[in-house]
């Protein structure tokens, strides 16, 4: 029964960090994470830290559509959650209670105590169609560490990366490798190999086309990439680039359509995801000896100050002024030349008249309201200004009746 009360409380920490995980675009395959099971002793309050920043990052892998546990909730209900916290880690009990769920895989972690300042977490993925633990890896980490942002990453990259080994493809290829007719010999399968250095050569190639600006050419040669493997560390290098690129164009094209359609709220949501992972790759850059800043890192700058502009003109039109004022000049932080948004907030003495106005006409019937808007005055408008002063003495009215 304690088990259980824990486990429901890592679950409502999740439901709350998490909300509903988007789908994967192009997604090869569906997985549910689940949150860590809690072994004896371990501070439940650090393995839903570690759930909360492991699950935002997985959700951001495009290679696979992640599901949390918010999300079975929801698509399975409340009912069926408690069956499968009762699971713990049992792979058994797992595979049978997500036999008819959406899922192609689910991945189930157990965090441990070492005695000696760290936390020993211990992940399997299972692959739902066959009941096979797919990948086991153990990862080691200080108490309270967990907030570094590279952890996640790794994490990620290496829980998941290469998919096909997951979804089964390469079960598949490895069984048609071994039949008789058309084994080749090791030699043979040897030499059809890339060599280290050609696979660690085209994931340079790769990055610096990115840090051109150029992610379309980026993800291009990374597929390559990995599609010529070497069998060897570089190929981890390679699929670890791979997700993250991949990752970063399906954002980027967002934006673009986004401006298009004038939604700020998409603009600004992928644009701080390409800055996560923009940030993240420029770590990647000092492995190639590449240090200078990528285009987007700039061109970044300049889209944030048109989604806040567009927001911000959302606001105007919806009478929220003060709001209004807050995201141009969000904006003028990251394009301090906009116009747009220069333009926006010469003109907000005009909108504090007009607020002014509105307010003195509403005291007779609607006091209350009249002061709300008297106050958003003095919110936008410069001190020590005509409209401030009145503003100000108009409230002393009110506040005297």
């Amino acid at each position: 029964m304690l088990k259980l009360r824990v486990w429901m409380g890592v679950l409502v920490a999740i439901i709350l960090l998490s909300g509903v995980a988007a789908a994967a675009d192009n997604a090869a395959g569906k997985l549910l994470l689940l949150p860590l099971v809690p072994g004896k002793d371990v501070d439940t309050e650090e393995t839903e830290k570690i759930d909360g920043v492991l699950g935002d990052r997985m959700t951001k892998f495009v290679k696979l559509e992640i599901s949390l546990m918010a999300d079975f909730t929801k698509l399975q209900g409340d009912k069926a959650t408690r069956k499968l916290i009762r699971c713990g880690d049992d792979i058994k009990c797992l595979d049978k209670i997500l036999a008819r769920a959406p899922y192609d895989l689910v991945a189930v972690g157990k965090a441990e105590n070492t005695g000696e300042g760290t936390l020993m977490v211990r992940f399997r993925v299972i692959n739902l169609k066959d009941g096979a633990v797919k990948r086991s890896k153990d990862f080691e980490v200080e108490h309270g560490k967990f907030e570094d942002k590279p952890h996640a990453r790794q994490w990620t990259m290496d829980l998941l990366m290469p998919v096909e080994a997951l979804i089964g493809e390469e079960a598949s290829a490895k069984a048609e490798e071994e039949a008789p007719v058309t084994k080749p010999s090791s030699k043979a399968r040897r030499s059809e190999l890339a060599s280290e250095q050609d696979v660690a050569d085209a994931t340079k190639v790769s990055f610096q086309a990115f840090v051109q600006g150029n992610i379309g050419l980026a993800v291009q040669k990374i597929k390559k990439a990995t599609e010529n493997r070497c069998g060897c560390n570089a190929d981890s290098k390679a699929f670890g680039l791979k997700a993250m690129l991949e990752a970063f164009q399906v954002a980027y094209n967002r934006v673009e359509t986004a401006l298009e359609k004038g939604d700020s709220k998409v603009i600004i949501g992928n644009l701080e995801e390409m800055k996560t992972l923009e940030h993240e790759l420029s770590g990647e850059g000092k492995d190639f000896q590449i240090t200078e800043p990528s285009k987007y890192f700039v061109q970044m700058n300049t889209l944030f100050g048109k989604g806040y502009a567009l927001q911000a003109k959302g606001f105007l039109n919806a009478g929220k002024y003060v709001d209004a004022r807050e995201s141009y000049q969000k904006a003028l932080e990251f394009a301090p030349t906009l116009k747009e948004a220069k333009d926006a907030l010469e003109e907000m003495p005009k909108y504090a008249e007009r607020l002014f106005m509105e307010g003195a006409y509403m005291v007779d019937y609607a006091p209350e309201e009249a002061k709300r808007k008297i106050k958003q005055v003095l919110d936008i408008a410069e001190k020590g200004s005509d409209i401030y002063k009145k503003a100000e003495a108009k409230l002393k009215e009110l506040d005297s009746y």
